[in-house]
């Protein structure tokens, strides 16, 4: 199981694709979780729950969210893989490393699986507690 949490500058692309005034977008940050399950093709039940990043961010503060995209791929029986991605654009502007992993300290990602010769294995990571923050480009 492989589990990345992100906070990162956005790509002059993504800044350019951002509906905000130009003078905001050195504010803006992307937080990416991506989830990633292998060698588990035995398994009969498979799941990855990740907390609705922009909903976190809203009970935070209503008008910080930009955007945000899911993916996820979980062919129980099928593939010996699952991932499970979401990101979210936000203003961070204010906010320092601290606040933002405080933000997301109490959201819970869980990764769970049941084969037929086992009982079910389940595990708990904390967004905030894993988060890795890049360095400005």
């Amino acid at each position: 199981m492989t589990v990345q949490v992100t906070l990162s500058h956005l790509s002059e692309e993504e800044q350019n694709a951002a509906a905000v005034p130009k003078a905001n977008k050195k504010d803006l940050r992307k937080l990416e979780v991506k989830i990633r399950i292998d060698d588990s093709k035995g398994a009969t039940d498979r799941k990855i729950e990740i907390p609705h990043l922009p909903a976190v961010i809203k009970r935070y503060d209503e008008a910080r969210v930009i955007s945000g995209s899911a993916f996820e791929q979980n062919n129980v029986g099928a593939e010996a893989f699952a991932i499970s991605e979401q990101s979210v654009i936000f203003n961070a502007g204010g906010l320092d490393e601290e606040a933002i992993r405080g933000m997301f300290e109490t959201s819970y990602c869980e990764v769970s699986w049941r084969t037929k010769d086992s009982g079910r294995t389940a595990n708990r990571f904390s967004i905030g507690n894993l988060l890795h923050v890049q360095q400005e480009p």
